[in-house]
């Protein structure tokens, strides 16, 4: 495929054991998505709920204008979607998209779930 390395199991374990690690160092909103979506990918979810809950309990990002950090709660969604609790994922999106408004992917997000 183009673009994809040939990348062996071995190192995606370390990869993440040093991400993880790296991660108790979080200091910031973003750090906290960061290592939530570490936690997520690697089906850590109870991790990730509590890393993304201490993003969404943070103030916001130096420099963002918005009143909370719609990247969390789309993050805490993608979390909950893993986890198959797809209506408190909808609404995490939902919550998302009041934040900020309009988002393509955030609507995507609702509508992968519907019905589910």
């Amino acid at each position: 495929m183009i673009g994809r390395k040939n990348v062996s199991k071995a190192s995606v374990k370390e990869y993440t054991q040093k991400a993880i690690a790296k991660g108790a160092d979080a200091k910031t909103v973003i750090d906290y998505i960061m290592l939530a979506r570490i936690y997520r990918i690697t089906k850590k979810y109870k991790f990730a709920l509590n890393a993304i809950e201490t993003a969404i309990k943070n103030d916001r990002c130096y420099g963002c204008f918005y009143m909370k950090c719609h990247d969390a709660y789309y993050e805490k969604g993608r979390i909950l979607e893993a986890m198959k609790k797809y209506s408190e994922a909808r609404a995490c999106y939902r919550a998302a998209l009041n934040y900020i408004g309009h988002s393509v992917l955030y609507e995507e997000s609702i509508k992968r779930i519907e019905g589910k």
